[in-house]
């Protein structure tokens, strides 16, 4: 990988180059839900999709917590390979990951075992309550690929490849609807079906992450390196990461308070 791929040529034309397969990206990023919801309304019923459908606020909430965290997890990484500091990057490279198996296996536990509660809150009704906590649940067991994904892109668009995330989605994106139909209509598995489809393509685009990052990207090469936790570098990636976390719920927080309204009326 060419560490000028962002400093040489025409500003502009690099940002463009860089900037668009973010955005298409994080359009995909939103297709997972919407592709099973569509899928679930098909073959299973209004009240399926209705189930899955009143889950996007709090499945937003927990997976964009995670989204923000990987990216800010991702800046003193960027800078590091941006100042040619390649043992840097290495460094920040293990910590984040570190930080990210710590983070995914709390989030997992606590969005699992609160997660029938958070929807009596938001009142959810009766009639689709069970759809939703089945597809919750799945959704939240699975959340270490989620997290894993969002590093391992994140960590790739630090070093200037913003496009092989977009590509891994894209195929991920295909492989989620393609098991939908397999899952959903096939299995008798109804929605958590399309949970554990989602759950798969996730884990196919971390696999193809990896893969990427082992044969083309030795800056980021942890063979031989002996990872000792260093608490001044677990601060500050926590610093930048923790805040972009919650930034990132804010808006998925004020649609659980407007539903929660909205079924209480």
């Amino acid at each position: 990988m060419n560490g000028q791929m962002l400093t040489a040529g025409k500003p502009y034309q690099q940002i463009i180059r860089f900037a668009v397969p973010l955005l298409i990206g994080n359009l995909f990023q939103q297709f997972y839900n919407m592709a099973d919801a569509f899928i679930i309304s098909r073959c299973l019923g209004v009240s399926a999709f209705a189930g899955v459908s009143c889950t996007s606020g709090l499945s937003n909430l927990i997976i964009g917590f995670a989204q923000g965290m990987t990216a800010g997890l991702a800046i003193p990484l960027a800078q590091s390979y941006g100042a040619g500091d390649h043992d840097r990057v290495r460094t920040h490279y293990a910590h984040n990951l570190a930080i990210t198996f710590v983070t995914s296996a709390i989030l997992t536990v606590f969005s699992m075992r609160g997660c029938a509660s958070l929807l009596r809150i938001m009142r959810t009704p009766e009639d689709i309550f069970g759809y939703a906590n089945d597809y919750l649940l799945i959704l939240f067991a699975g959340l270490f690929a989620s997290m894993m994904f969002n590093l391992l892109a994140n960590t790739l668009r630090a070093l200037g490849d913003s496009k092989s995330p977009l590509y891994y989605l894209l195929i991920s994106s295909f492989i989620n609807i393609v098991l939908d139909y397999l899952l959903i209509r096939g299995s008798g598995l109804g929605v958590r079906g399309a949970a554990f489809a989602t759950v798969i393509a996730q884990a196919v685009s971390v696999l193809l992450c990896m893969a990427r990052i082992i044969r083309n990207v030795p800056v980021l090469s942890l063979r031989g390196y002996r990872f000792v936790p260093d608490p001044g570098i677990l601060k500050g990636n926590l610093a930048l990461g923790i805040p972009m976390a919650f930034q990132n719920s804010v808006i998925s927080l004020g649609v659980i308070l407007i539903q929660s309204a909205t079924n209480g009326m």
